[in-house]
């Protein structure tokens, strides 16, 4: 169970086909699809399986956060392989960062960030063979430290964040900035 009302997007998947995916939220952010990922079975509806190599995604377009401060994703994501690595981003991820993200690595971690490069903590994610795995990003600005402005949840358990953040060196920023408005999901960051 989850709260449906109040939400920027909610995108259920239900479609099964096509080239685009309705946003259920009433604010009228349909995804696109971009290299025509494929639609499988999912949780409740369908999903989409994206692959490296086609270089697929579904974009949601500007989501109209600039300036806010607070914001959660709520999202299942599986993978097939460990390599893989799931994506979930609002603005640029390519080069210097500035962005809101949450990625799966291949190196049993999720990373959750807002703002740019090294802006993020990293928690404990171990790939289970074809399983869907639930992750909630909740990101409070408001918040004095890195350690208090991103906190992840995975099945419905806060994640424990890995006690090395050496590689997370940036203030994770205080407000979304006017790049990280548009949403997509993906395969990998580099696409």
């Amino acid at each position: 169970n989850f709260p449906t009302s109040g939400l920027v997007l909610f995108a259920k998947f239900s479609e099964g086909s096509g080239n685009t995916v309705a946003d259920s939220s009433g604010n009228g952010h349909t995804g696109y699809l971009k290299n025509s990922p494929a639609w499988i079975p999912g949780v409740t509806d369908y999903a989409l399986n994206f692959v490296s190599a086609s270089q697929q995604s579904v974009n949601f377009g500007d989501l109209n956060l600039a300036g806010s401060n607070q914001c959660t994703f709520s999202m299942w994501m599986q993978k097939t392989n460990p390599a893989n690595i799931g994506l979930a981003a609002l603005g640029c991820t390519s080069g210097t960062y500035n962005a809101i993200f949450l990625a799966w690595w291949p190196d049993g971690y999720v990373y959750g960030g807002v703002g740019y490069t090294n802006a993020f903590r990293y928690f404990y994610a171990p790939y289970v063979a074809n399983t869907w795995i639930h992750f909630v990003m909740v990101y409070d600005g408001t918040q004095l430290q890195n350690s208090n402005r991103i906190n992840i949840f995975i099945n419905g358990v806060q994640a424990t964040p890995s006690p090395d953040q050496s590689y997370a060196k940036t203030a994770i920023s205080t407000h979304i900035g006017a790049v990280s408005t548009n949403f997509s999901l993906s395969w990998d960051s580099n696409e």
